[in-house]
């Protein structure tokens, strides 16, 4: 699925499109998804799919979640955890859940710029979300965040509609979306590389994300592989299939300037113990 999710963020011009595609995606698993951004300690709703109402930009803007109302929420974001809970009764004054559909389930997901929480992916649905569809979510939402650096920001004499122009904002340099986040440390802005730059920053987010990926659906053996330092032998199918896809998709200029792939099977897979590899 990685792969798939790559090619289609990959095509794109500029990163005001990420949310769409973002979307378009997660709404074959959840009824109806929201991006919060982090500002001032408050999740403050910004773009959104699904709503029941016509107005959903300006409906989502209205949305406010703070730490004291949501403290299990925002510990779980700040710890990098995607939690899913049973929504309870005080999100119906929520413009989001105002049309009460019923009970709803919401997955809540980090959305980072390396270690730097700058948001939340929010989705609901009627039924709790399965394991497979919390994967494929996490999946879509790690591109869709990784692609937030390394893609260019709109062109403003780019034709295209009011909302596509605020998510260019901001997903590249809003200062007001930069002014604080939870932890209380500014944001990290994406910055624009040069072309070298550009194609080695692309190198390792598919090197990150592919490996990310075995790590996704191979959790128990990850955990063991570790355990027994076997993580090459135990996962020899899966690691040839990524590598074999990173090399098809990078030069081998960029490659012989620095083994991404494998810095990221230690770091990523192997949680930084080279000797799990063996």
């Amino acid at each position: 699925m990685t792969e798939s999710y790559i090619e289609k963020f990959s095509k794109l011009k500029h990163r005001g499109l990420i949310p769409q595609v973002l979307f378009d995606e997660i709404s074959q698993y959840a009824d109806r998804s929201a991006i919060f951004l982090v500002k001032n300690g408050v999740l403050q709703g910004w773009n959104s799919k699904n709503l029941p109402h016509a107005s959903e930009r300006k409906q989502i803007r209205e949305v406010q979640l703070r730490i004291a109302e949501e403290p299990d929420l925002f510990s779980s974001l700040i710890a990098a955890r995607i939690t899913q809970f049973k929504v309870h009764e005080n999100w119906k004054k929520y413009k989001l859940l105002k049309d009460d559909i019923g009970e709803l389930f919401c997955l809540a997901l980090p959305l980072k710029y390396g270690r730097k929480l700058f948001g939340a992916l929010l989705c609901f649905k009627q039924n709790e979300f399965t394991r497979d569809e919390i994967a494929i979510i996490k999946e879509v939402a790690l591109c869709a965040s990784e692609f937030s650096v390394i893609l260019p920001p709109q062109s403003p004499h780019e034709g295209t509609d009011d909302q596509t122009v605020a998510a260019s904002d901001h997903l590249s340099s809003d200062d007001e979306t930069r002014s604080g986040d939870v932890t209380g440390e500014h944001m990290l802005s994406p910055v624009e590389p040069s072309e070298e730059s550009g194609e080695m920053l692309r190198a390792q987010l598919l090197a990150r994300l592919l490996v990310n990926n075995i790590k996704l659906y191979n959790e128990e053996q990850v955990i063991l592989g570790r355990m027994k330092r076997d993580l090459k032998i135990r996962l020899k199918k899966e690691i040839e299939e990524a590598e074999k896809f990173y090399n098809a998709r990078v030069s081998e200029e960029v490659r012989n300037k620095g083994d991404f792939f494998e810095n990221e099977l230690v770091l990523n897979l192997a949680g930084g113990n080279i000797s799990a590899l063996k």
